[in-house]
């Protein structure tokens, strides 16, 4: 046989078109070098760009069947470059704008997500206590044990005094002598044991009559309570047990006869619960549906240096904290005061109690234990965080300050410029670590910074006072006959005092969800459906053609032809029938 001829696999043609392979010779020429080259399996010579050809078949394929707006174009055969260039830039122009504001939404979403309300309806005064009244005499000393002005003026004439005037005048210094003049600082930096007994055993008592409540006669004794302030020694009402307001109340405890029954500030009073209840409330407005009472001071207990205005400090708080004297409104002598409350209440809905501290910026009941406190509010935060930071600074705590620490010096007169300071430094620090926006985590950790935050049910009291003068004599001048009648007009003051609710109802504000994720998905929904034709089936087309569509594609056509392109579908099985045909 001559060189030029060899058995080989001939592809034919018919009359159809199809192609045939038969056995027989084939002459080495360029006609059937190039018909072979035409069907040649690809078992012969892997042929270049499959894997292109796939994908490209595969990308035209999922532009002509997608929703998402555009792609239908950038997949169009037989089109000039130019018009895929433009629809391939509006694509991304839109994708670029959606993604920008689809940012910012998330950026609103992440840093205000809450906001203040009003509520859908009004709060009844009934389902709220009564506020806690705390009334503090402005005489400190008691005029039998010691007189800040006489002995003042003893230090001035250099006039002899005794041991115990001069250990009073000490004492007294911290809340009486700003200059502290005739005092040795260096001395009175601390106060001794004894001398911090004998402090607290010389305050004056509020001097208190008459007192009723919802128009009925009150125990003035029974229903005002002891409570140790900045002021020294003062009368509180409607304030809960100390029990239930102190880890360790102490001898506070022991002129204190009634708890709270079943009341809590976040669940409020338990149904079916009367009236005579505690902490105290009331259901009517008006002066005869609160509280009432006289105070009175006479001559001999004033003392103009250490006050120089001479009445009674009221501040109105929540049952369940300190009192802040600091916020109190004056009741002057022979004078009468009306205060008219406005409940200022603020709740917290349920779908922000799934948030973070730092988005809602409130404490959850249980979330803040404090050392000194069984009930967390932001006013008993602040206090022991005071008292902490001023036991930090000074090395010592002011006399009414409760501290964590086991042993607890009390500042004297010589500390009394350290205690002024430590309290405005802390102010500013506290402040400066908020506007910083530094983490809660280490102003928790570290004992000289707090952050508190207030209670995510809180209730406070805004307080609407008029006064005016109280011709007192004239209207006691008709029991002067009285047997029980001690009133000595020339040297006696009295002041009246009356606490009632202004409206039967009040606005409560109410923390709720400004922007959730619902809100941000319909925001990236709308977005991207206003410039791209997105929607969720869009986008699970694409997650299909990405994964599910390629994986039966493979399984059904074989890892060669993944695209499911039928021309190469076609030439594939080709392939296949003349590679069993070689085999024969």
């Amino acid at each position: 046989m001559s060189n030029n001829y060899k058995c080989e696999v001939i592809p034919t043609r018919n009359n159809e078109g199809e192609v045939n392979f038969t056995a027989g010779r084939k002459r080495s020429s360029k006609k059937f070098q190039d018909a072979e080259a035409e069907v040649r399996p690809a078992s012969y010579e892997r042929k270049k760009g499959t894997c292109t050809k796939n994908t490209v078949h595969y990308f035209c394929e999922f532009c002509d069947n997608t929703s998402i707006h555009g792609f239908k174009f950038l997949g169009e055969r037989k089109r000039y470059v130019l018009e895929k260039v433009w629809w391939a830039l509006i694509i991304l122009v839109a994708f670029f704008m959606s993604s920008s504001l689809i940012r910012k939404s998330y950026f609103k979403w992440q840093s205000s997500p809450i906001i203040v309300t009003f509520a859908t309806r009004e709060t009844p005064i009934w389902e709220i206590p009564f506020p806690a009244i705390t009334i503090c005499p402005e005489v400190n000393a008691h005029p039998k044990v010691f007189n800040y002005s006489d002995v003042y003026l003893k230090y001035r004439m250099k006039q002899k005094t005794t041991e115990e005037e001069d250990t009073y005048f000490r004492l007294y210094s911290t809340i009486c002598n700003e200059h502290l003049e005739f005092v040795d600082q260096n001395a009175t930096k601390l106060m001794t044991n004894d001398e911090f007994v004998m402090f607290l055993g010389s305050f004056a008592d509020l001097q208190m009559e008459q007192c009723s409540w919802l128009g009925d006669s009150l125990s003035c004794e029974r229903s005002f309570t002891n409570i140790l302030t900045s002021e020294g020694w003062c009368r509180t009402f409607n304030m809960l047990h100390p029990d239930e307001v102190y880890v360790n109340a102490g001898e506070l405890s022991e002129n204190h006869t009634r708890r709270a029954q079943e009341w809590s500030l976040e669940e409020g009073y338990p149904a079916g619960v009367g009236l005579n209840t505690y902490p105290r409330r009331t259901m009517l407005t008006g002066a005869k549906a609160g509280l009432q009472l006289d105070l009175f001071v006479d001559d001999s207990n004033l003392d103009y240096l250490c006050s120089e205005i001479s009445g009674f400090k009221v501040t109105l708080h929540h049952p369940a904290e300190i009192p802040d004297m600091d916020t109190h409104f004056r009741i002057p002598m022979d004078e009468a005061a009306v205060v008219a409350i406005k409940p200022s209440m603020i709740k917290t809905s349920e779908e922000i109690r799934s948030y973070s501290i730092y988005d809602r910026l409130c404490y959850l009941p249980g979330e803040r234990q404090l050392s000194n406190y069984k009930i967390y509010t932001q006013q008993n935060c602040m206090v022991e965080c005071l008292a902490n930071y001023t036991l930090h600074v000074c090395g010592c705590a002011g006399f009414y300050m409760i501290s964590q620490e086991d042993v607890t010096h009390m500042c004297g007169a010589g500390s009394r410029k350290c205690l002024e300071e430590a309290r405005v430094s802390f102010l500013e620090n506290d402040l400066e670590d908020f506007i910083l926006g530094r983490s809660m985590g280490e102003k928790i950790q570290d004992p000289r910074e707090c952050f508190c935050l207030p209670s995510c049910t809180s209730i406070s009291f805004d307080a609407e006072v008029s006064q005016s003068q109280w011709d007192w004599r004239k209207t006691f001048h008709y029991k002067e006959h009285d047997e029980s009648f001690n009133i000595t007009f020339e040297r006696d003051h009295f002041s009246r005092l009356i606490v009632y609710y202004k409206n039967l109802q009040f606005m409560t504000s109410e923390r709720n969800e400004l922007y959730g994720l619902s809100d941000f998905l319909a925001n990236c929904g709308g977005f991207l459906g206003l410039f791209c034709g997105l929607s969720f089936t869009s986008i699970m087309e694409v997650l299909y053609y990405l994964t599910l569509r390629i994986a039966c594609n493979t399984l059904r056509f074989g890892r060669r032809v993944w695209s499911g392109n039928q021309k190469m579908v076609e030439r594939e099985r080709m392939r296949k029938i003349g590679l069993k045909q070689q085999q024969r």
